[in-house]
Formats: C-alpha cells, sequence, structure tokens
C-alpha cells in the first residue's frame, strides 16, 4: 500500500529509490543533499548561492589551512596542467539578511 507521499511522486513520474539496508554512507548522502537544500534556501537567488559555494565556504576536503575554495582549487589544479592559465577574479556573493 502506498503512502500519499509515494503516491504525489509517482503521479509527477518521479521514481521512489530505497536505500540499500545496512548501508549508513547512503544515509549521509541524503542528508547532506537536505542539508545543502536548506542553506539554498537563506540566499534570495540560485547564483548567489553558487558564488558563495565556490568562492567563499570552507569545504573540508580542500585546503583549509590555506583557505582553498572550491573554484580556487580548480584553477589550481588547471594550472598546473597549464602553466598559461589565468588565476580568477573572487568577488563571492551576497547573502539576504
Amino acid at each position: 500500500m502506498s503512502t500519499e507521499f509515494e503516491v504525489e511522486f509517482l503521479d509527477r513520474g518521479i521514481e521512489l529509490i530505497n536505500s540499500r539496508p545496512h548501508h549508513p554512507q547512503t544515509n549521509s548522502k541524503l542528508k547532506r543533499v537536505h542539508r545543502s537544500i536548506e542553506e539554498i534556501e537563506c540566499w534570495d537567488t540560485l547564483s548567489k548561492y553558487v558564488a558563495y559555494y565556490n568562492e567563499r565556504r570552507l569545504h573540508l576536503s580542500l585546503d583549509i589551512k590555506n583557505l582553498q575554495m572550491p573554484l580556487k582549487a580548480f584553477f589550481d589544479k588547471k594550472s598546473c596542467q597549464n602553466n598559461k592559465a589565468k588565476q580568477p577574479q573572487l568577488d563571492g556573493g551576497g547573502r539576504t539578511q
């Protein structure tokens, strides 16, 4: 028997895929998606959030000691591969108050 939630998704043509039992990695990915959605809702435009996410937000997987952001990490890697690559000017996005 389907729940109201499942029926709504199926009516919209969205396939529901359950995570594997006893596989916590899958649940943590879903939790991260939910946290990202909550972060996006705090911004007045998606483009401002994307600028913040790529240019100002700390990412644990990058070099935090040197305050490396995703956009800078991308260009640092690219410049290692191609010494002609120019570093971007990072101006960031504004957060709604």
